[in-house]
């Protein structure tokens, strides 16, 4: 696991960076889709982002539906500064969750599947008791929808992960509360005397 979130970061640096380079919008849309309210806390990307909020045109691109060579259409430019900042901000929070565990991290990534496939496996071993990760579970509870956009698709619904996200809270709350349970010192009888 942690080798496919070393790997999404990676991919992730190469695309912004190909986009900044080209002025790009599709490239940089690719990776920002979810940066601006997930769960994200690639710090790296922050000085790309920087860069990214700096400029002020980015083409997307175009071939025409005829299956040609892509090139930029200056009809469909746009700036990325507000969303840029938006990501920077959003992926300075994350930071704070800090964590040395791998499910930690995973849940932190950018990508949908190493987040859906996280939850998935938390679900189905139902028994997780660590109350560090609840608050990154509510945020992706609240984000929801998870989104995805390419150059082929523009965007899409990629997964809803708000009811299994519940679900693994729900587990967390119940066995770290059994758990709490079972190590709370039992109270002595009573012995002193009746007035």
């Amino acid at each position: 696991m942690q080798s496919d979130i070393e790997k999404d970061k990676r991919i992730a640096i190469a695309t912004l960076k190909d986009g900044l380079t080209s002025a790009c919008a599709d490239s940089i849309t690719e990776v920002l889709i979810n940066l601006e309210d997930g769960t994200c806390d690639y710090a790296e990307l922050i000085p790309i982002l920087e860069e990214i909020a700096q400029e002020d045109w980015f083409c997307y691109f175009d071939d025409n539906g005829s299956g040609g060579m892509p090139h930029a259409d200056p009809g469909r430019n746009t700036s990325f500064r507000s969303w840029a900042r938006k990501a920077i901000e959003n992926i300075q929070q994350n930071c704070q969750y800090e964590s040395t565990s791998v499910i930690h991290r995973a849940l932190k990534s950018n990508s949908t599947h190493i987040i859906e496939s996280t939850l998935e496996y938390l679900k189905s071993e139902d028994n997780c008791a660590d109350r560090s990760l609840l608050p990154i579970l509510e945020k992706i509870a609240r984000k929801n929808v998870y989104k995805s956009y390419s150059y082929f698709s523009a965007f899409q619904t990629e997964s809803e992960l708000g009811e299994l996200a519940q679900a693994v809270i729900q587990i967390i709350v119940h066995h770290s509360a059994s758990r709490d349970n079972m190590h709370k010192p039992s109270s002595s009888p009573d012995t002193s005397p009746g007035i």
